[in-house]
């Protein structure tokens, strides 16, 4: 029984790490990336889908722009640039927006996404609808 107690603890503490956590990336690649730009709101786009990344950092601002071929999807935050890294291989499962409270649990050298927002792009070009 005492085994059993220990799994689900160990689940448990993975499951509020990874809660913790702006971003998951994994070892393979995935089909989707999820998005939580808040607490509520959830979003999947297909890796299919993906056209390009931007990574831009300026005076101490990171930005992260992934355009795909109906969002485009703005990063913004801390350490982005793993970030970047893990979308040329497509193994970026999630990214989501860091609550405030949860700042100081983040690790040292780990990405911090502290705003991310999500534009529909028009049909006649690349632009966000408004």
């Amino acid at each position: 029984m005492s085994s059993l107690k220990e799994a689900i603890a160990a689940r448990r503490t993975t499951e509020s790490a990874i809660n913790a956590s702006s971003f998951a990336a994994d070892a393979v690649p995935r089909p989707f990336l999820q998005i939580e730009p808040g607490a509520c709101e959830r979003w999947l786009l297909a890796w299919s889908q993906f056209i390009s990344a931007r990574y831009d950092e300026r005076a101490g601002q990171e930005e992260l722009i992934l355009q795909f071929a109906e969002h485009e999807v703005i990063v913004h935050g801390r350490r982005l640039a793993r970030l970047f890294a893990d979308t040329k291989s497509t193994c970026l499962s999630c990214i989501r927006q860091q609550p405030q409270p949860d700042m100081a649990a983040v690790s040292d050298g780990e990405p911090v996404v502290t705003a991310v927002q999500i534009h529909a792009l028009s049909r006649s070009g690349r632009t966000p609808e408004t």
